[in-house]
Order: C-alpha cells, then sequence, then structure tokens
C-alpha cells in the first residue's frame, strides 16, 4: 500500500498489525474489526486531501496532480 494511503488509513483510526507471527505481517490492515465510522474518516479525509491538492492546480491537470499523489 502506497505510504499516503496507509497515512491516512491511520489516521481515521484502522487498526494495522505489528510482527505477530500469525497474522499477515507489519503494516496490514486487521479486517477483523467493524470499520464502518473509520471508512467513512478514511473517504473524508482521501476527499479533503484530493480537494486540497485540486485548488492549487490548473483544472485540467488537477487530475495528474492527485494521481501522482497517491502514486498511481
Amino acid at each position: 500500500m502506497h505510504k499516503k494511503i496507509v497515512k491516512l488509513a491511520e489516521k481515521a483510526g484502522f487498526c494495522f498489525w505489528e510482527d505477530e507471527e500469525w497474522g499477515p505481517g507489519p503494516g496490514n490492515i486487521d479486517w477483523g474489526p467493524d470499520y464502518e465510522e473509520e471508512f467513512n474518516k478514511f473517504c473524508e479525509l482521501l476527499i479533503l486531501k484530493c480537494a486540497k491538492i485540486s485548488d492549487k492546480a490548473e483544472p485540467h491537470k488537477a487530475s495528474d496532480l492527485i494521481k501522482k499523489e497517491f502514486g498511481l
């Protein structure tokens, strides 16, 4: 997962695995909990980040800047 996406997921409140030997490894989201609230917060943060990027761009270049920000 791209570092900036992970950062938004952490800020939204998702739980991440550490180095438990039975888990998928450090840095992976633990999908066991119900994340309805956290997912809504994540989407809000993502939209706000994209809006902030587009405010700084010329209209025809905003999508390129957003894709670049998230490594696409």
